[in-house]
């Protein structure tokens, strides 16, 4: 992947939920950054991910509990890695 980040990206292991297509998947937020993060989803059914596609991002443990939800499109997608660009 070639290096196009505009904002530095700072390593945590926080636990998340994405959400995509109306199904949420757990997962960790390896990186995190002001324009975008770097998930590895821990969910036992990966979900078929496009890129470009829209998502959200679920800062929280628990899905039903949302301290913090963003918008997102997807922009990197290999095997458990998923690479987003926040849309503000």
């Amino acid at each position: 992947m070639s290096e196009q980040r505009s904002s530095q990206r700072v390593a945590c292991s926080n636990k998340c939920h994405l959400n995509y297509n109306g199904k949420k998947y757990r997962g960790i937020i390896e990186n995190l950054s002001h324009s975008g993060a770097l998930l590895k989803i821990t969910a036992r059914n990966r979900p078929d991910l496009s890129q470009g596609g829209n998502c959200s991002l679920i800062i929280s443990d628990d899905p039903q509990f949302i301290p913090g939800e963003f918008n997102a499109n997807i922009v990197y997608n290999r095997s458990t890695r998923v690479g987003m660009q926040f849309q503000f």
